[in-house]
């Protein structure tokens, strides 16, 4: 009975070295975005917290990739293939975008954002909800962003301060999509696709990986759907309607 006992906690051990062992492999094999880089004031903007939605809120995201995964490997090889066809015109519409695309949710498409307050409102207020909750999974995750990984990728514009994982432009654009797209649904399929664009030409920028993009198209859509509701969110909504009304 002793040996058997023996047998047991010696079979244990090697399963719990084990699990050590290959813990211990992944995490070297993956390089994380230090904390010194963060820019002060977006870790000042996460330590007040979010405005309508709980700090807790549950976002579904998958986990960020290792650096060192087959999935980043076959990431980076996909962003060196779109980096040597970037043109001069792909960065300039990639510049253009870099600080705020948020206007041009009205401007691309013939309206003016000086002359609708309201929705212009509902837009930043949208875009600046999702960002804190992008800022909270940035910071669980420290996914170091591409050019870290493969100095092979060249940025074509400077790198923001803050981990690629889930990425911000496309998180908050596509929040934006889908609150205006619920507020109009006829422009619903071209505010989508403005999305996406801005998201790809993240990607093609050199500053986010594609699996960073399709984790912030999710967090915004789980971000607006809790925003709708809530009574002060929704507010906004009843305001920016009214600017709509002769423009249907």
């Amino acid at each position: 009975m002793r040996r058997k006992w023996i047998v047991v906690a010696a079979l244990l051990f090697g399963i719990a070295l084990a699990i050590v062992a290959y813990r211990n492999a992944s995490h070297s094999d993956n390089l994380l975005y230090s904390a010194a880089d963060w820019d002060p004031v977006l870790v000042e903007d996460l330590n007040r917290g979010p405005h309508y939605l709980p700090a807790d809120l549950l976002i579904r995201i998958p986990p960020a990739p290792f650096s060192g995964s087959p999935t980043t490997k076959t990431e980076v090889a996909y962003m060196l293939d779109i980096q040597a066809k970037r043109t001069s015109a792909d960065v300039a519409i990639i510049e253009k975008e870099a600080k705020n695309p948020m206007p041009f949710f009205l401007s691309e498409f013939g309206l003016d954002p000086y002359k609708m307050p309201r929705t212009m409102e509902l837009i930043n207020a949208t875009a600046a909800e999702t960002g804190w909750f992008l800022l909270r999974e940035k910071k669980h995750y420290s996914r170091a962003r591409p050019h870290q990984v493969d100095p092979r990728i060249t940025p074509a514009i400077p790198v923001p301060h803050h981990p690629a994982y889930p990425s911000a432009h496309a998180g908050q654009t596509h929040a934006v999509a889908s609150a205006l797209s619920r507020l109009i649904p006829a422009r619903a399929e071209a505010w989508m696709q403005f999305a996406d664009a801005v998201a790809y030409h993240r990607e093609l920028a050199g500053v986010h990986y594609p699996t960073d993009s399709a984790a912030g198209k999710q967090l915004g859509g789980e971000v607006v759907a809790a925003l709708f509701k809530n009574d002060q969110y929704l507010a906004l909504v009843r305001e920016a309607e009214k600017e709509w009304s002769d423009k249907q």
